[in-house]
């Protein structure tokens, strides 16, 4: 069963690829002003863009190990932890720590893949997992640091970024229990259903759509931290170059 189509070309994993290689620190379009000449921006709608790209790499890392090839399996591993960096490169620091574990855990299953001391895909899919949960808590905390910035003149910005990072963070829970291979129940079904419909809202700046999406948030968080056993802490540390307002997760 495939979750995702895969519409990556060549020269847009080329140029991943170089991105990953340098290390370069992605970030928002509205920060591309504070930026070093080091760094470079990535706008967060083409990283929306790549939300279904982890699972479709995993999906192929484990066909080819089931296939036995060892060295094809080991690329789509490596692939996939490179989406992992690029998310982990716009994180806070408390998303930051189980994406980069999770990115540290492919590279060592692709060493292992490729020397022929992993040939079951059982280790994948529990990595595969944990990824997903990782992202999806990621996704979870941007979203809700985004619905605190309430400056009326980022505000459909910050709308259509929160609405990208919920919408990922639903679909990655889902994800991840699907690679858990846990049924997912009436409960979980429900919240995200509201989580996409709190994210279409949201981007459409419906009436009521903050609201929406912060009991979506919330939701997500719980359910998370009950599935990962990580607390997770929605509200953004305040810095003057934040710039928040009063924020409904205080």
């Amino acid at each position: 069963m495939r979750h995702s189509n895969h519409s990556i070309t060549t020269n847009v994993l080329f140029a991943l690829g170089l991105t990953v290689a340098i290390q370069a620190t992605v970030v928002a379009q509205d920060d591309l002003n504070r930026l070093p000449p080091t760094q470079i921006s990535i706008d967060s709608a083409i990283l929306a863009s790549f939300t279904d790209e982890p699972c479709h790499h995993f999906e192929e890392a484990r066909a080819r190990l089931a296939a036995a090839d060892a060295r094809q399996a080991a690329d789509h591993l490596r692939i996939g932890a490179a989406f992992l960096k690029l998310e982990a490169a716009r994180a806070t620091p408390q998303g930051h720590e189980p994406l980069a574990a999770s990115i540290r855990e492919l590279e060592e299953l692709a060493e292992a893949v490729e020397q022929g001391a992993v040939r079951a895909t059982s280790p994948l899919d529990a990595a595969f997992m944990r990824a997903h949960y990782a992202l999806a808590g990621h996704h979870c905390i941007k979203a809700a640091h985004r619905c605190c910035q309430v400056n009326t003149l980022q505000h459909q910005a910050e709308s259509q970024q929160s609405s990208q990072d919920l919408r990922a963070a639903a679909k990655h829970l889902e994800r991840a229990s699907w690679w858990g291979q846990q049924e997912v129940d009436f409960e979980t079904a429900e919240l995200l259903q509201k989580s996409h419909l709190a994210a279409d809202a949201l981007s459409s700046n419906a009436p009521q759509a903050h609201d929406n999406a912060t009991q979506a948030i919330v939701g997500l968080s719980g359910k998370l931290e009950k599935l990962t056993g990580r607390k997770i802490m929605l509200a953004p540390q305040v810095t003057e170059a934040d710039e928040l307002g009063p924020s409904i997760f205080r």
